[in-house]
Formats: C-alpha cells, structure tokens, sequence
C-alpha cells in the first residue's frame, strides 16, 4: 500500500481552493484497490488485487486526506500487511506494528 500511496501522491493538488482534489481516492470493489489522485492537469492511478475478499458492502469510493496519506506512508513498511477500516466518517488502518485511527 505504501507503494501505492507513494505512486500517486504527487498528483495530488495543493491549492487550498480546490479542496476537492485535496487527497487521494481509495476506490474499493469486490476483491480490487483503486488509489487515484488528481490536481487537475495530472492523473495517477494505481490498482492491485486485494489478498482478502472485500464483502459487497464494503465496496465504494473513499477519500483519504493530504495529511493521512503522509503520515499513513510515514507508519507503513515496505512490505506490511495493512488492515483497513472504512465507514462514512472515518478510515482506521490496523498495521502489524501499532494501530492509529485517522479522523
């Protein structure tokens, strides 16, 4: 996943008026990750097949905030497994080595 987050997050947009392109988008559909990132003139996109199977319900779009993203990066290794919690509010990702919940 650090990988992942690393590939896109330098598309990410940093002006404060587009608030909308402010992070990247965990898209989530039965058993594939998505993470797409835009500022408007670029584009990246990442997907990779999930180890786990997803229930339908958890399937969707989320979006994950400049600042989780940095400090997600900042907490994964290399090769971690990750753990991702997801509901309408919030985003929890459960790491081998410590658990944080971001808001």
């Amino acid at each position: 996943m650090r990988r992942m987050l690393r590939w896109t997050s330098y598309a990410v947009s940093t002006d404060e008026t587009r608030y909308v392109l402010n992070g990247v988008c965990l898209s989530i559909k039965t058993g594939l990750l998505s993470i797409v990132a835009t500022d408007g003139r670029r584009l990246a996109l990442v997907e990779e097949q999930l180890k786990e199977k997803v229930p339908s319900d958890f399937s969707g779009n989320y979006i994950l905030p400049t600042k989780a993203v940095n400090e997600l990066m900042r907490a994964l290794s290399e090769k971690g497994e990750v753990i991702i919690t997801l509901s309408q509010n919030y985003a929890g990702f459960n790491l081998a080595e410590d658990s944080k919940k971001y808001d």
